[in-house]
């Protein structure tokens, strides 16, 4: 259920206010909750006689033209809102601009920070994997030099002792 639409905020990584409007408008109660309601009612009404889908009707219509006055009261309210978000848009475009460029530099300063960490990360992880081949060449020399001992002891040895 859709209560408010509209965001006031005009951010450069967002598109809501381009597709739903810089006015924030916001639904009646007694529209929602028409709304929540319509479903229920919907199914009583299947399992009603024709009296009660009539009345249902009427109560339908009703809500029709209370939900289209309460659309004409928000888009008064609406427009009244415009008037000053208009005047608050100019001053906030200033302050938007200010901000962009805080942090437009902040933002620099951080991207060279992560860089910075993904590098050293990256290299930490290459030392690893260099270690890693290091204790494997020892490892492989290491039974290689056994292997030559006991092949050099069995040759060494006189074949009665085998």
């Amino acid at each position: 259920v859709t209560i408010m639409r509209g965001c006031f905020g005009g951010c450069t990584f967002c598109s809501i206010t381009e597709h739903e409007g810089r006015i924030i408008q916001n639904r009646s109660e007694g529209s929602i909750l028409r709304e929540i309601e319509r479903p229920l009612r919907d199914d009583q009404d299947q399992n009603s006689d024709s009296q009660d889908q009539n009345n249902q009707d009427n109560k339908n219509q009703n809500d029709k033209n209370q939900d289209n006055q309460d659309n004409q009261n928000r888009d008064n309210q609406n427009q009244d809102n415009q008037n000053q978000d208009n005047q608050d848009q100019n001053q906030d475009q200033d302050n938007q601009d200010q901000n962009s460029q805080n942090e437009e530099e902040q933002s620099a300063e951080e991207q060279n920070a992560d860089e910075q960490d993904q590098r050293q990360r990256a290299d930490e992880r290459q030392a690893e994997a260099a270690m890693r081949k290091v204790r494997q060449r020892q490892q492989r020399a290491e039974q290689m030099r056994r292997l030559r001992d006991e092949y050099q002891r069995r040759v060494d040895k006189p074949e009665k002792d085998w």
